[in-house]
């Protein structure tokens, strides 16, 4: 099955804070909600972290998709890893936890893949 097209469509929704002290994200939660449309019309649909500097990562992975084949793991794996080289995805807030080259291969590549 060929992946055909894929959507990155950043959400925000209202995330109050609970009786908890970690992972508050208030007021907002980001996230990044990434669709695969596959040539033969199934649609996957995955998400994860959504600031802008973790989108900017899955934005440059966007035209390397179509035309793989959305069941070869490891060669999306290798793409991903490809396109991002050394980049590290750090966030600005904090809420992350720590950040190296391979977290942010694993982050982006494990936000799509749910065909």
């Amino acid at each position: 099955m060929k992946i055909r097209d894929v959507v990155l469509t950043p959400v925000a929704f209202s995330d109050p804070p609970l009786l908890n002290a970690m992972g508050v994200h208030e007021p907002f939660a980001l996230r990044g909600v990434v669709q695969l449309i596959c040539e033969d019309g199934v649609v996957g649909l995955g998400e994860s972290y959504g600031d802008l500097a973790f989108l900017d990562q899955v934005r440059k992975m966007l035209p390397e998709l179509p035309g793989h084949d959305v069941f070869d793991l490891p060669a999306l794996r290798r793409t991903v890893a490809q396109v991002l080289g050394e980049a590290v995805f750090a966030d600005e807030h904090g809420l992350t936890g720590g950040f190296s080259v391979n977290k942010t291969i694993a982050s982006v590549y494990c936000s799509r893949w749910l065909p």
